[in-house]
């Protein structure tokens, strides 16, 4: 009776052992907010993510950018530098209430939300998202071009992740930090974010062929920007990459709630599944078809695979 009840209790102790090595947790992608002073919708976004924290197990945010609408005369002037600090600060107000929450998130800009995007003059926001507001985290990683680019750390069923953001169409020498860092970090599972990218290689496909498929740790793409939503998968030496296009600041299909969804990964380390959605606290899930596809972290999805790339969420 005695050695049955030994052998029972290693039992479930090896049970326990396994699941707490494979874990399900979520990553949120926030892009393309295009707010003014009214960030109601951002607050939304935040206070739904805060609220979800444990419930989800969420473990990073990023927002790609795009934070105003700094080009619309409506908001303010382009060359209005006060009036773009106003809206970027007020958006940063909203994006700190993550970090108060304890909730790792990083962001980078989007065209809208340099002050000169043809110079890359990114004063004003470097004053809304100052390094101040991170550097004592203890996720946090380092920078470069102050916030613009920036990197960051967490960990899931015993795998550690490293979360980059680079901004809007990142120069060489952005590019050469970040290749510099992903090498530094080489034992890492790799999830990068930016403003805009291009899924087919039909304009500045630099990000891929010089950063990218240098880095086969790199496992997810995310990005706004574009008015359309897009996927798509190459191979590597480690398995795959997913690349994953949202953007839904001229989403009308919801009544009242305009603009409000944003990308929910849903991520199993063991399996390597995840689980893509589109979620908006205002109007729940969207249920339409192909709103919602099935990605793996470790192998190609051969259910969606197409040619070249795959159909999915349009």
């Amino acid at each position: 009776m005695k050695m049955k009840l030994k052998i029972l209790i290693i039992l479930v102790m090896l049970s326990v052992h396994t699941l707490s090595y494979g874990e399900i947790f979520t990553y949120i992608a926030l892009t393309d907010t295009h707010t003014g002073l009214d960030t109601s919708r951002l607050n939304e976004q935040v206070s739904w993510i805060i609220e979800n924290k444990e419930l989800k197990n969420i473990k990073f945010v990023t927002h790609s950018g795009d934070f105003i609408t700094s080009y619309s005369t409506s908001i303010v002037s382009p060359h209005d530098r006060y009036g773009c600090l106003i809206c970027l600060t007020q958006a940063a107000s909203e994006m700190r209430l993550l970090t108060l929450a304890r909730m790792p998130n990083l962001m980078t800009p989007g065209n809208h939300d340099y002050y000169s995007v043809r110079s890359k003059d990114i004063s004003t926001y470097k004053e809304a998202f100052p390094i101040s507001d991170f550097e004592n985290e203890s996720w946090f990683g380092d920078v470069y071009r102050d916030m613009a680019n920036n990197y960051g750390f967490f960990s899931a069923g015993g795998i550690d992740f490293l979360v980059m953001g680079l901004e809007y169409m990142p120069k060489p020498n952005t590019i050469k930090w970040a290749n510099k860092i992903l090498s530094t970090h080489s034992d890492k599972m790799v999830i990068l974010f930016t403003h805009s990218y291009s899924i087919d290689g039909d304009y500045d496909n630099r990000l891929y062929t010089e950063l990218i498929s240098n880095n086969s740790n790199i496992f997810l793409v995310t990005a706004g920007h574009s008015l359309t939503e897009e996927c798509r998968i190459d191979s590597n030496s480690h398995g795959v990459v997913n690349q994953v296009i949202s953007n839904y600041q001229f989403d009308q299909r919801f009544i009242g709630c305009e603009n409000t969804h944003f990308r929910v990964y849903t991520i199993n380390t063991e399996t390597g599944n995840i689980r893509v959605e589109s979620y908006s606290a205002c109007a729940g899930y969207d249920r339409t078809e192909n709103a919602s596809f099935e990605l793996n972290m470790y192998k190609l999805n051969n259910n969606n695979l197409c040619d070249t790339d795959i159909s999915c969420g349009q």
